[in-house]
């Protein structure tokens, strides 16, 4: 006990000793606080000057709310809790993306934090884009969305498809900018066999649904003009104003052996026989299992094994679909057509009705731009009637401005591209395909390169060309294409979209009516406005050097199809792509003849279906695999011959190489003064790199014509010329079977005692007639005469400001047509005069 008290003592003498000589760090004998940390919360998502409600808890009982982003200083170091709290502004309901959040505070450090906010969104709209989803201008990150198609219950974006309409629920930032998707929907319009196909209109029939396509279409497995009867297409559309669905997304289906699908309202329900219609399709659900309760009206898809027989479907099964409404306190975006209109102020989308107010902001027009089957979508929230009362509306305009060509240069960042010099931007609801070999499906600017190829519809904006499509292609096109309204004109040249487009020798010019015109023709045509599609080579200067120019087609009823011929009767009977095609003497090759019509031959046709499906081509161009888009032909007088290789015709540099032919003359003949034609390619600096040089002989005499008094191939007149042919005569965009009265044709060769024996003869179809004035004989609508000339009609005759109905005695009429052999003249066109 001594010993342990002694031990004590001495241990508490040293402790006392070292204390006085300052052996100790700690003068106070306590341990000093931490130094205090700092956190800066962010807050987003909120509509402007709205309160947000954020709690925040941390070490020493700490606890504050914020109802705004904030620097909260001094803080102790630990653990902190936020919890971001629900808030409701003008009835609706905004979470957090993160309803709450932990992080630690350390000394001497801020700690950055943002906590966004999000509305309760729904959104119907097509899939314009991906990276993850964006429908109606809005990236959603669909990561861990629930993704359900009519093929899987719980799928993912890869499910997913461009140009689907799609359903979006999940939480959208007030300014769009941040969004989450909780779950994505697709349901399939239509799933089935094509029973009709309607060139004119770009539209067919399937399972008893007429459907149209416009330029946003996007088709998958197949082109419009592709499609056939038959063919399995799955679909995904909207209704627009005339009742009838336009198709967003068109699939070829590869196999037949699949689930037939049709989704409509029930009407004429006879339950006693188990039948009722969706549209024009009869529904037979005696035998079939079905989901819900059946009623007049009631949105059902109905599901089948076997194609329907004279319009009547055996159903499978039969499912009452629970009507797709929106729900109130949640933020509404809505992309569709508007199919009803009373006024500004009261109109429908997709069925869903809609009203603005005062305050209704406008993107892209106005309110006065609100019309029935305008596409628009609209932003706004329910009322208690269920009117989507509309915060903003963006009207969707079509693409006027067409180009064609490589991307010169690209950012990214500011969503610009430049092609043919123009610059271009993107936004939020820019459809974005990329058709190359690479199939990027989350492509978009930053996947795009200098000198990818690239097409572009877009709309001009006070900020510029704002983009609604663009396809990037494989193409080995070395010209590019632009298609827009003329701002200016000079003589020889005009400007397009602020693009000067020089045309020359070398440039064809075309009329709406795919007739030829001649540099002189086209331009005393030409006025401010038109809408042109020119094809040339961009110079340095900036300039298109145009190979070719033409109007825009004012014709409706004219369509083109491109296809091999899948089956071949005679040159009058073949069809293209299951089109049945017939011909006449109007018809007009290009790069070959009739007599190249044949099974497997590739063609490009324009024409006119009548009312039983017939396409009457007016066209025919011959697609050949050796022919490049840049060929041209040059004809005249060689002038500042340099060399063999350095010289011009008619103001345009041509050049030569080993690779070029001759006729009638050899390199050592170019000189000049010399009069040769040339067929080559437009270089990229505006040089023909002549491929074919053909020297003109001076005894050689041309003319062009219309063939009259038509005795034989040997035995005709062209104007007031007698011609004749041998076995050496060559023919161009025909043969001597198509020789006949009232044939426009071009024709060179030698005068032999005032015969011209024809050495090459160009066929430029049947002479055009255009007749104006009154019936002053009528027999019947396909049987009168105007101003004496006997004229008649059929299935192909289109009608303006009228119809064959108001055919009638001493009607005024401008009419426009070819001679038959009669020298009747067969109408193609027939206005009526106010």
């Amino acid at each position: 006990m001594k010993q342990l008290v002694l031990k004590y003592c001495l241990a508490a003498f040293l402790s006392l000793l070292i204390s006085a000589c300052g052996g100790s760090d700690n003068d106070s004998g306590t341990e000093d606080p931490a130094t205090p940390g700092a956190m800066n919360v962010t807050i987003n998502g909120l509509p402007d000057n709205q309160a947000a409600s954020v709690s925040v808890t941390g070490p020493g009982n700490f606890s504050q709310s914020l109802t705004e982003s904030a620097l909260l200083s001094q803080l102790s170091p630990g653990s902190y809790s936020l919890t971001v709290n629900d808030v409701e502004i003008d009835n609706i309901s905004y979470s957090g993306f993160d309803s709450s959040l932990n992080t630690n505070v350390s000394s001497n450090t801020t700690t950055e934090i943002t906590l966004s906010y999000g509305a309760q969104s729904q959104s119907r709209g097509v899939i314009s884009a991906f990276g993850s989803v964006i429908v109606n201008g809005i990236t959603y990150d669909s990561d861990n969305a629930l993704v359900t198609t009519d093929d899987t219950a719980s799928g993912s974006d890869d499910d997913l498809s461009l140009g689907m309409q799609v359903t979006v629920e999940g939480l959208v930032s007030d300014d769009g900018e941040i969004a989450r998707a909780d779950s994505i929907t697709y349901s399939a319009t239509a799933r089935g066999p094509v029973t009709e196909i309607n060139l004119a209109d770009a539209g067919f029939t399937l399972l008893g649904l007429e459907f149209l396509t416009d330029e946003l279409t996007e088709f998958e497995g197949v082109e419009f003009n592709e499609i056939q009867v038959g063919d399995w297409l799955e679909i995904s559309a909207i209704l627009n104003g005339d009742s009838l669905l336009l198709a967003t997304r068109v699939e070829k289906l590869t196999t037949t052996e699949l689930t037939i699908i049709l989704r409509g309202t029930v009407s004429n329900l006879d339950s006693n026989a188990g039948t009722f219609n969706l549209e024009n399709m009869l529904v037979d659900y005696a035998g079939a299992e079905v989901s819900g309760v059946l009623s007049e009206g009631a949105e059902v898809k109905v599901s089948a094994d076997t194609a329907p027989v004279n319009s009547e479907l055996i159903a499978r099964t039969v499912e009452v679909e629970q009507e797709d409404e929106f729900e109130s306190g949640q933020s509404i975006n809505l992309d569709g057509i508007i199919n009803s209109f009373v006024s500004s102020q009261e109109f429908t989308v997709n069925s869903q009705a809609v009203t603005t107010t005062e305050s209704t902001e406008y993107e892209h027009g106005d309110e006065s731009l609100l019309a029935l089957n305008v596409r628009v979508k609209v932003f706004g929230t329910l009322d208690e009637n269920n009117i989507l009362v509309a915060r903003k509306i963006r009207l969707d305009k079509p693409g006027i401005i067409k180009v064609s060509g490589q991307v010169e240069a690209v950012d990214a960042d500011a969503n610009s591209l430049t092609v043919l010099n123009l610059t271009f931007t993107t936004d939020k609801h820019t459809h974005m395909k990329d058709k190359s070999d690479a199939k990027i499906k989350r492509f978009g600017l930053s996947e795009l390169n200098v000198g990818d190829n690239v097409e572009i519809k877009a709309f001009e904006q006070e900020t510029g060309f704002v983009i609604r499509l663009l396809t990037r292609h494989d193409s080995d096109a070395s010209l590019a294409k632009l298609e827009g309204q003329v701002s200016s004109i000079s003589d020889t040249s005009f400007v397009l979209e602020g693009v000067t487009v020089q045309t020359s020798e070398i440039t064809e010019f075309e009329s709406s009516d795919d007739e030829d015109l001649s540099q002189e023709e086209f331009f005393a045509l030409l006025t401010l406005d038109d809408l042109i599609k020119a094809r040339g080579q961009m110079q340095e200067s900036g300039e298109l050097l145009a190979v070719k120019v033409e109007f825009e087609e004012d014709d409706e009823d004219q369509v083109e199809l491109k296809g091999l011929i899948d089956s071949f009767t005679s040159a009058s009977e073949f069809t293209v792509n299951g089109h049945n095609i017939t011909t006449d003497q109007a018809t007009v090759y290009r790069e070959g003849s009739e007599s190249d019509l044949a099974l497997e031959v590739m063609v490009e046709v324009k024409g006119i279906q009548g009312e039983s499906g017939t396409i009457l081509a007016t066209r025919i161009d011959f697609d050949s695999d050796e022919a490049q888009d840049n060929e041209v032909e040059v004809e005249g007088t060689i002038s500042d011959f340099v060399s063999a290789t350095e010289f011009s015709i008619n103001e345009i540099s041509i050049t030569t190489d080993e690779s070029t032919t001759y006729q009638g003359g050899s390199s050592e003949d170019l000189a000049q003064g010399v009069e040769v034609e040339i067929e080559g390619l437009l270089q990229e600096n505006g040089t023909v790199l002549a491929g074919k040089i053909e020297f003109e002989d001076e005894q050689e005499t041309e003319i062009t014509g219309t063939i009259s008094n038509f005795v034989s191939a040997t035995e005709f007149m062209v104007g007031e010329q007698a011609v004749t042919t041998n076995s050496a005569t060559q023919y161009q965009d025909g043969d001597a079977s198509l020789l006949a009265d009232n044939l426009v044709v071009e024709v060179e060769g030698s005068l032999e005692n005032d015969l011209l024996v024809a050495v090459k003869i160009k066929f430029e179809g049947a002479e055009k007639v255009k007749l104006e004035g009154s019936i002053d004989s009528f027999v019947s609508s396909s049987e009168f005469t105007v101003n004496g000339q006997a004229v008649t009609t059929n299935e192909f005759t289109r009608y303006k400001k009228g119809d064959e109905d108001d055919l009638a005695l001493g009607v005024e009429l401008e009419i426009k047509g070819t001679l038959d052999s009669s020298n009747t003249l067969v109408a193609s066109k027939i206005t009526f005069e106010d």
